[in-house]
């Protein structure tokens, strides 16, 4: 399983408050107590490398920096690297970043790290993080993938989730594709998602978890929103109930299965969809 955490505001909102949020997410992956009351000691740690997207858009066009890793994040130099997640001043920016504890019978390696990438039909690009496990065998079947192919073997779950969604999306992202997802959740479908475009990009978060009325599962699984004038936050729990960021926000507990759409140009961020999914 994993933590991580998405952040989209404004460029310098999303500077100030990001060194707060990668060290909560630096101490939440090394120690996890919420993973190790679900999962016991083999969870106390997400350990299974890590990945980041940051994204900047204005006026004068985009800048994408994306990248992952199979060194613990807790143990990568570069995370503390200035170039990882440099934004220059003005305009809009998307921050996404997880460290990984892969689902048991998962591949560890650097396809598997997240963020997952994939390409829409009309050539857009999507980057996906999760926490959580979907159905893979299911997905390989929506998909006509052979489940004994190399491609089958050396790929995650959250990979073919995203293959699945980009051949869903034609222009954005919208709750019906989020619902086709969530009905194929096994544990959880905790999630970061960036469409980007020529002069805009499309983020989706939200939570949705099977808790079964199991109150340690919750507290695991949960997702934390905060927002402030020019910046909102989605994040793992662990970073906020145990490692809580030096941040000036208020912190509030997503509801179970609530997902959140937004339109992001270089003048204006846009929620367009918010909405409870239950299965």
């Amino acid at each position: 399983m994993c933590r991580m955490f998405v952040m989209i505001g404004g460029s310098e909102a999303v500077s100030r408050a990001r060194d707060s949020m990668i060290a909560s997410l630096v101490n939440a992956a090394k120690k996890d107590p919420h993973g190790q009351a679900l999962f016991g000691n083999a969870e106390i740690s997400h350990k299974d490398g890590w990945g980041w997207v940051a994204l900047h858009l204005d006026s004068k066009g985009a800048a994408l920096h994306f990248g992952r890793s199979t060194i613990s994040i807790y143990e990568d130099p570069s995370i503390n690297a200035p170039r990882l997640v440099h934004l220059p001043p003005g305009g809009k920016a998307v921050l996404m970043i997880h460290a990984r504890a892969a689902s048991k019978g998962m591949p560890i390696n650097v396809f598997s790290t997240h963020p997952v990438e994939a390409i829409t039909s009309n050539g857009y690009r999507l980057f996906i993080i999760h926490n959580g496990t979907v159905d893979k065998e299911e997905l390989l079947r929506i998909l006509n993938i052979d489940a004994e192919s190399t491609e089958a073997k050396i790929y995650n779950d959250t990979y073919f989730l995203a293959q699945y969604m980009a051949k869903k999306i034609s222009k954005s992202i919208d709750l019906n594709i989020i619902r086709e997802a969530v009905r194929l959740t096994k544990t959880a479908l905790n999630i970061g998602v960036v469409l980007i475009k020529e002069q805009e990009a499309w983020v989706a978060a939200g939570s949705f978890y099977k808790a079964r009325d199991d109150e340690v599962r919750r507290k695991y699984y949960k997702i934390y929103r905060g927002e402030t004038q020019d910046l909102v936050i989605y994040s793992s729990s662990t970073l906020i109930d145990f490692y809580n960021p030096n941040i000036d926000i208020e912190w509030k507990e997503l509801e179970n299965g609530r997902f959140e759409i937004y339109r992001i140009s270089g003048e204006k961020i846009d929620m367009v969809e918010s909405g409870i999914i239950k299965i």
